[in-house]
This record gives C-alpha cells, structure tokens and sequence, in this order.
C-alpha cells in the first residue's frame, strides 16, 4: 500500500509538471503565431510602413557576414546585425562572402524573412525560459504565465516583435532582467552571488544598450539591488565590457555615433536637430504627459509609489517592510520614469519597448511586497496573487480584439500599398522618395544608409529608370551617384514619382523644374504619386 501511494505520488507530481510545461510552451506558441500572422497581413518588407529600418539591418548583416564593418549604427543595434550576419552565415556556411552577398541580394524579401523567424524564435525561447524561471523562483505557475503574458500587454511591442529592428531584440533583453531581478531576491544577500548577478547584470545592460540606446534608463534597476560601491563597480565594468564586445564589429563608427549621440543629447529635435537646448520648453510637457499616459506605464509608476508610501507608513509606525521588494520598486519606477523623460524628447512608442516589457516584473515585484508585509494568512496571500495575476492575463487576453484590429490595419496599409502597381509606369522614368513602396527603392536607401558599399550590386538588381531622391542631402540619385533632373526629365516619356513625405522632393521640384506641373490624382492615402506623361494606368498621355 506505502508502494502504491508513493507511485500514485510520484505519477500525480509527473502529471503536474507535464501539465505545467504544456502552460508554459502556450504563450510563446501564441506569441510566435500573431506575430507570423501580423508579419503575413504587413505585406512585404519593402512596402512603404515597414522598409525603415528592416533593409537597414539586412545590408549591415552581410557586412559583417563577409568581416567588415556595419554602415549603420546609430542605434547602434550591433546584436541584431551580428545575429543577422550569423544567420546568414549558417545559411551559407560553404559560400564566400560575395556568393553570400550574391543571394541574399537577389532575394532580400526571404532572407529578411529568415532575420524574422531568427529574432521571433529567439524571443519565444525567452519566453519559455522566463515562465520556467519564475515558476522555479516564485513557486507560482500563475506568475510564471504572467511574466510570459508581457509582449501581450501592448501592441507595440506585438507590431514590433516581427520586425528587423532594435525593438525585436529588446523583447528576450528585458526578459533576462526581469528574471535577473528575481533572481537577485533570492540570493542578492549573500556576497560571492551579488557578484555574480552583479556581472551577470552588466551582461545584460551592455548588451541592451548596445541594441538600443534608447533603452539605458531601464538598466538603472540594478543599482537598487547591488548592496553598495562594489557591486554597482563590478556592474559598471561588466556593462562597459559586455557593451564593447557586442559593438565590436562597429568599432570604426565610434566617432560618428559619439557625435551623433551627443547631439541627440544636447539638442531639443529629433535626430540631434531643433534649435533649443537639450528640450523644447513648449512641446516637451505634453510629449511627456503623452508617453506615461499608457496604462502599461503609468501603472507599474503607480505601483512603486505606493510601495514607497506604504513603507514610509509601515516605517513611522516601527513596522517591518520588504526591504529587497522596496529597493527594486523604486528603482523600477525611477528607471520606467527616467524612460519617459528620455523617449519625450522624441516621443515614438517604439522606442518604449523595454519599459513596456517590464511591466509584468512591476505587478509580480508588487505581489511580493505587498504579501511580505504578512498581511492576511499565506492563503489569502496566495490567493490575492493568483486573482492579480488571472486579472493581468484577462487583460492580455483582451488583446485579442487588439490584435484582430492591428491585423486589419496592416491588411489595409498593405492594400494600400498594392493599389499603385508600380510596374505599369515602367515606361516612364520612376523616382521613389521617402518612405515608398517600392523593391528598388528599399534597396537604395538599405545601400545609402549602410555606407553605399554595394552599389553595383543594387544597380544590377533595379531597372535602369528606377531612381530615389534622398531627401537629407536634397539629391535625385540612381544606385551609383547623383543624377540631373533636367536630362531625366528630358529623356522619358513619362515620369512617376511615389513616396509618403512630398514636401522636401516637392521643394526641390519647385527649384529645379519650375515650369514643370504633376499631376497627383494617382495619389494614395498613404503615398503621394506624382505624374507627368502618363495616367494611372500606366498609358502615355500626348505632350501639350
């Protein structure tokens, strides 16, 4: 009978943690599934919502792929260039650098595609160790799902996840904080494992900053959790070298992006521009007010304040508080806020990622503040956890109706985009402008932005009347330098011209073809098309 108890035991504890895993694998199988889903309704990476900066990052992988150094880094966005470059190489592990180069050239599309499935794959896997962290730390499955139910928690972290950015790979980033920080509760006391988690939290902010510049104020948490000088010293190093090593292959743009870095931090404008010092005085309020006005934001601020309030109560009356609970807390809140402040000068909800992520870190940090103040009994406590966080998964849940709306609208900008065919103007000279939906237009700019180092190769790969204006140097350019306006104007038929911002091409018009009218009835809601010499149907029109 001790035998078929003990087996019954034993099978029910299997049964449990079978029952557990399955849990554990569902969200990320959700996660990857919407993001396919969403990437599929987006249409292609060309298309005019999605080509800044996916082809960006495509060129940059193959730079380093073939062992030169990336073009592009002002985000600086090293890891994902290296994780894209690593892709490549593993596709291609018996090619030279210039077959390399050769095929994913002649079909950026898929290989873009392929530099998706890597980062989407690589935050499911996040994910899945994240829930089975938190399970083994906290004991809770219900925790464990909320943490995992993080990307869920906003759109735009859902519409960034299957992109070729920055954003994608600060998803799987601030998980390992997240779960870094927990860690830190249960260790953070003892000194040889403070400095463990102390590197281990370098690792990470370096390799976080390296992704994204703009996600430094989230990696001030861990100066809460160091207990003093040394371990904020061994952080500091680490992070410093972790930051090295990531960016390591973008070591001779050091100097252009010190500079750029320093004028995006001094300046008021977007990009290091505007004419104030540091903010503008009138915008920045609003802008600020915008940014944590998200729930997602506002709440895990309102979450440590009242930690912080309840203390200083607890504190007055001679009460005990949850000192490691606390200190996380507040650094939470500072970094979240510090977040805010940073991201108003520019306010792009991109750019708020890492903030948004840490939300499910806020509710389970608060959870165990409020439950070791010993209020209640562990049952009560336990139960009270599971009721926030089945309340957090119902919020998640709700996305649902978010992301069917988000599928919608990508669906719609992708009509959109497909309702201007652009090869029926190709008798005409076609000049794409910023941001177009066009293959050979994504290919200029991805060729611009990167150092301009493959422009023979994009020149075989675009018909020879596709041209782009680059609209920062007011330039009409093909993929091997500056053309005259006056002989493309001369030597077509006809003239397309497509792009979502007219003013600056319509201004250098206005300069260098005065006398020349365009007609914009092929126009788009998205995209401007102006044409001469042609209807929208692509049929040539007689010269006045």
């Amino acid at each position: 009978m001790g035998g078929d108890g003990m087996s019954s035991a034993i099978l029910s504890r299997v049964r449990g943690g079978g029952a557990a895993a399955a849990a554990l694998l569902a969200l990320p199988a959700v996660f990857v599934a919407v993001s396919l889903a969403l990437r599929q309704a987006g249409g292609a990476f060309w298309e005019w919502h999605i080509v800044d900066p996916s082809y960006f990052y495509l060129f940059d992988s193959v730079h380093i792929a073939r062992f030169t150094s990336p073009g592009q880094s002002f985000h600086p966005g090293t890891p994902v260039q290296i994780l894209g470059a690593l892709a490549l190489r593993l596709a291609y592990p018996l090619s030279s650098g210039a077959e390399l180069a050769a095929r994913v050239f002649d079909d950026p599309e898929a290989h873009l595609r392929l530099l998706s499935n890597v980062l989407l794959g690589l935050n499911a896997v996040a994910l899945l160790i994240a829930g089975a962290a938190v399970r083994a730390h906290q004991g809770s499955l219900a925790l464990a799902l909320l943490m995992q139910a993080g990307p869920f928690l906003s759109m735009v972290i859902l519409k960034n996840a299957y992109h070729v950015r920055p954003e994608s790979l600060l998803i799987a980033t601030a998980l390992a904080l997240s779960v870094l920080v927990l860690a830190a509760g249960r260790t953070w006391s003892r000194d040889g494992d403070a400095r463990k988690l102390a590197i281990a939290f370098g690792a990470v902010a370096g390799f976080g900053v390296a992704t994204k510049l703009t996600a430094a104020p989230v990696f001030l948490l861990p100066l809460f959790l160091l207990g003093g000088a040394r371990g904020i010293a061994v952080y500091a190093v680490a992070a410093a070298a972790a930051f090295v090593v990531f960016t390591a292959p973008a070591l001779p743009n050091f100097g252009r992006v010190l500079d750029f870095t320093i004028a995006v931090l001094s300046r008021s404008g977007a990009y290091g521009g505007g004419s104030e010092f540091v903010i503008d005085t009138a915008a920045y309020p609003r802008a600020v007010l915008s940014v944590a006005s998200r729930p997602i934001v506002h709440l895990q601020i309102v979450f440590g304040a009242a930690a912080l309030a309840i203390a200083a109560w607890r504190r007055r009356r001679g009460l005990a508080v949850p000192v490691f609970e606390l200190r996380a807390l507040a650094g939470l809140t500072l970094a979240i806020a510090l977040q805010v402040l940073a991201v108003a000068k520019q306010p792009t909800a991109n750019y708020m990622v890492p903030a948004y992520m840490l939300a499910p870190l806020s509710v389970i940090l608060f959870i165990r503040f409020v439950a070791g103040l010993g209020l209640g009994d562990a049952g009560l406590r336990r139960r009270a956890a599971v009721a926030v966080a089945v309340l957090l998964a119902a919020v998640a849940a709700a996305q649902t109706f978010a992301v069917r709306r988000q599928y919608v609208e990508l669906a719609g900008k992708r009509a959109e985009a497909q309702r201007v065919d652009n090869g029926r103007f190709a008798a005409c000279a076609r000049v794409y402008f910023f941001p177009a939906s066009s293959a050979s237009f994504a290919l200029f700019l991805g060729n611009w932005w990167t150092g301009s180092r493959q422009g023979e190769a994009v020149a075989r790969r675009v018909p020879a009347n596709d041209l782009w204006f680059e609209q920062n140097i007011m330039d009409l350019r093909d993929a091997r330098g500056s053309r005259d306006l006056g002989r493309v104007l001369a030597g077509a038929p006809c003239v397309f011209l497509r792009g979502g911002h007219p003013d600056p091409i319509g201004a250098f018009l206005a300069r260098h073809a005065p006398g020349v009218a365009f007609a914009r009835s092929c126009s788009t809601r998205e995209e401007t098309v102006l044409t001469r010499g042609v209807d929208c149907t692509g049929r040539l029109m007689p010269k006045n």
